[in-house]
């Protein structure tokens, strides 16, 4: 099991640096005044892809009773899987430079997340 929790926390750092990026990216297409485009959006189905990959590891740790330090550990996960989808949700396909002014917000949520998350690991 060591393997799959080195994995874990790898994934988790990649997801915090991806999200990062992505929140950064997305504030300097809204500087540039840039609407939603379809690179900015791909990358975004990217980044659910390593959220969703991170959780199942976590589900996978948990199942073979690997335990987090607290339950605010599990609380930050569930809000970064859903935190896209709900965007995406509230926007509804829209494209707009709004669009990607929450965007870029709710990647650098996912990261702050994902910092928690990290610190929350082992029960910091």
């Amino acid at each position: 099991m060591d393997w799959l929790l080195i994995l874990h926390t790898r994934l988790a750092n990649a997801v915090v640096i991806f999200m990062l990026l992505m929140g950064l990216w997305g504030v300097l297409n809204f500087i540039r005044r840039l609407p939603v485009t379809p690179s900015y959006f791909g990358a975004l189905v990217i980044g659910e892809g390593l959220v969703l990959a991170q959780s199942l590891l976590g589900i996978s740790l948990f199942a073979f009773g690997l335990r987090a330090g607290g339950l605010i550990h599990y609380l930050y996960g569930v809000m970064t899987i859903i935190s896209l989808p709900a965007a995406f949700a509230y926007l509804q396909g829209d494209t707009s430079r709004k669009a990607t002014t929450i965007y870029a917000l709710v990647c650098l949520f996912i990261f702050g997340l994902g910092v928690r998350g990290i610190l929350t690991a082992r029960g910091g």
